[in-house]
């Protein structure tokens, strides 16, 4: 049996992304968003401190977000990983990652989280970042807060 690990030995998160609040039919819905601009070879300086790179096995985009939705109306939002290799010529990196959350019910507030993984992370260039949509179905008066972190993994410590 393998001793216990500490997660926070295994993993570092950097803040991606933050959004106010979104507005059905406003002029932030449906908008894209460029997310912050992450160095994955810069960090660390202090001998046997890792940086982002050095545990680039793995790697996903969590997003946090509240929102409030009418009866059968919905929420989708998108993230388009970027990579440039000089922080100003982007590259899209795939599709865009999507997940949608739907009211069923007569309308309610929801709170959670969305997990994307970000394939070939350890591949990308040295700067990444998330361009993100946040699309409400409603007309009108539907709102959304959003908040997104990347969290990196050494895979082989996993």
């Amino acid at each position: 049996m393998k001793g216990l690990r500490d997660i926070f030995s295994l993993i570092e998160a950097e803040a991606l992304h933050s959004e106010p609040t979104i507005t059905a039919g406003a002029g932030n819905d449906g908008v894209e968003v460029d997310g912050l601009s992450i160095d994955r070879f810069g960090g660390a300086v202090t001998a046997g401190e890792e940086r982002l790179s050095d545990r680039g096995g793995s790697a996903a985009v969590v997003v946090n977000y509240k929102t409030t939705l009418a009866s059968d109306k919905t929420l989708i939002i998108a993230c388009q990983i970027q990579d440039s290799p000089n922080d100003s010529d982007w590259t899209d990196q795939g599709d865009p990652l999507t997940d949608t959350i739907t009211d069923p019910t007569t309308g309610a507030t929801y709170r959670g989280a969305m997990a994307f993984r970000i394939p070939d992370f350890h591949l990308l260039s040295r700067y990444i970042r998330g361009q993100f949509t946040a699309t409400l179905s409603a007309a009108t008066v539907d709102t959304c807060v959003y908040g997104a972190c990347l969290v990196v993994g050494n895979i082989q410590e996993l």
